[in-house]
């Protein structure tokens, strides 16, 4: 569900998405966005008061953890390293090879580096844990760090894959505007710069699919990297489900 804010470029709710077995997430439960280091006061308000937000997780760098902090008060805030290649490596114009490769290279990274376990199982627990207000998670753009942090959730909470991929790619709708302008106020349009930029803002369904690709290669699939290898158990699956589910 978008949640139409002016100063949270890429933010909606996870709530009404159905699962297979005709449960619906609830409302206002479970946020995933981009960045908040420019959330205005009104749209915090908004997120304190109708969402009850109770918790932060962040997937940003450190450097952006610490010089561009979210402004949410004094609402608990969480840093979670998904990739520490992303500490020193930011995607610039100088990345040194082609865009698809930087990424897929990324969601290589994001899915067998032991940060990336440790931060996703460090994620999954801080969701169970929460036990009363709203949770909202979030990376730079809110794209793929977050996207897969959105994709283990649901499909924890009973939702198929074809119902996650089509969430995940509503990020480009969010993004596309975001797009369209760098795009017309490119000074040198070359086939680099504008796969530059569309990998910058919009999600490729490439890389998802990537990243089921090696979960099922490297730990025999979704439901076996979750319970096997983030530790989430039969229970605490079952806990997130009457929790977040109606």
């Amino acid at each position: 569900m978008e949640m139409y804010f002016r100063s949270v470029k890429n933010i909606r709710d996870l709530g009404g998405i159905m699962t297979q077995d005709g449960h619906r997430i609830k409302e206002k439960m479970l946020i995933r966005s981009s960045a908040l280091d420019a959330l205005s006061p009104y749209e915090f308000d908004i997120l304190k008061n109708e969402y009850n937000l109770n918790l932060v997780i962040d997937f940003r760098t450190t450097k952006s953890f610490v010089n561009k902090p979210d402004l949410v008060g004094n609402i608990r805030r969480e840093h979670l390293i998904t990739y520490k290649f992303l500490e020193t490596q930011q995607f610039t114009h100088d990345i040194g090879c082609e865009c698809d490769d930087f990424f897929l290279k990324v969601y290589r990274g994001i899915t067998l580096s032991e940060e990336s376990k440790e931060a996703y199982a460090k994620f999954l627990k801080l969701v169970l844990e929460n036990e009363k207000g709203s949770v909202l998670f979030h990376c730079t753009s809110g794209k793929d760090r977050t996207g897969i942090a959105s994709l283990l959730l649901l499909h924890i909470l009973g939702v198929d894959k074809e119902t996650i991929i089509k969430e995940h790619m509503k990020t480009f709708n969010s993004m596309y505007p975001y797009f369209k302008k760098d795009l017309d106020e490119l000074k040198e349009v070359t086939p680099f710069n504008v796969d530059f930029l569309y990998c910058l803002y919009l999600p490729k369904v490439i890389y998802i699919n990537y990243w089921y690709q090696l979960v099922e290669e490297n730990y025999g699939g979704v439901d076996n990297y979750i319970k096997n290898v983030l530790k989430f158990s039969e229970n605490d699956i079952m806990t997130l489900r009457k929790r977040y589910l109606e």
